[in-house]
């Protein structure tokens, strides 16, 4: 099997006041996907998030990754 290591550039969000959890795990997949197609790799990385019901509580996010079309 073939392995390539991707770098991942490393940006922090700082104060996430405001700034939703799905559209951060959102923005973040689609970075991925792009990174990956622009590498040639036959990857594809979807996310889904859950939680946080109440302002206080917990982000829960799920990654997963699969071979492409």
């Amino acid at each position: 099997m073939n392995k390539r290591i991707v770098r991942v550039p490393i940006d922090s969000v700082g104060d996430v006041y405001g700034y939703s959890m799905i559209e951060y795990h959102m923005e973040f997949t689609e970075a991925i996907n792009k990174l990956l197609k622009s590498n040639n790799i036959n990857f594809k990385l979807q996310s889904m998030s859950y939680g946080g019901e109440y302002l206080d509580s917990d982000w829960r996010v799920l990654f997963k990754i699969e071979r492409g079309e």
